[in-house]
């Protein structure tokens, strides 16, 4: 599971929490609105399968992270963040979605995810929750619902 994070100077922080599978790289991009495709706006990859808890800064990513698409700077719209692992086609994180506004709202230590709400049928919704719970829990939440 992926989620969205900022610094203690406001920079973006993708947060990752493997609950089967690993991951070596992280995608981010436009949303899909008003008609227009979504569009690849920043690509990171790992020299390395990661399993467990994992977070880098989208602007200054931490050592074994490589920008293998510089990003762009963040705009008005919207964007989803998603991560993988390559040559691994039975996982993919479930992408965040978030905008600026979103991020701004954000404090150091919570953490904004994309699930899906108990009705039926599910519907997509972002929540926000404590580092510590998005990291002990989200697995939990994802084998419930």
């Amino acid at each position: 599971m992926v989620g969205l994070t900022v610094g203690p100077d406001g920079e973006p922080v993708v947060v990752i929490q493997t609950c089967e599978g690993y991951v070596d790289g992280v995608h981010l991009s436009t949303s899909a609105e008003d008609g227009q495709k979504s569009r690849r706006t920043g690509a990171w990859a790992h020299e390395r399968r990661l399993k467990g808890s994992i977070s880098f800064s989208l602007t200054r990513p931490a050592e074994g992270w490589l920008a293998t698409m510089a990003p762009e700077a963040l705009g008005e719209g919207g964007y989803a963040l998603a991560a993988a692992g390559s040559g691994n086609a039975s996982w993919g994180s479930r992408p965040v979605s978030f905008t600026a506004a979103d991020l701004a709202a954000l404090r150091p230590g919570q953490v904004r995810y994309s699930g899906y709400t108990d009705s039926a049928p599910p519907a997509p919704m972002s929540a926000v929750a404590t580092l510590e719970d998005f990291q002990a829990n989200i697995c939990k939440t994802l084998e419930t619902g």
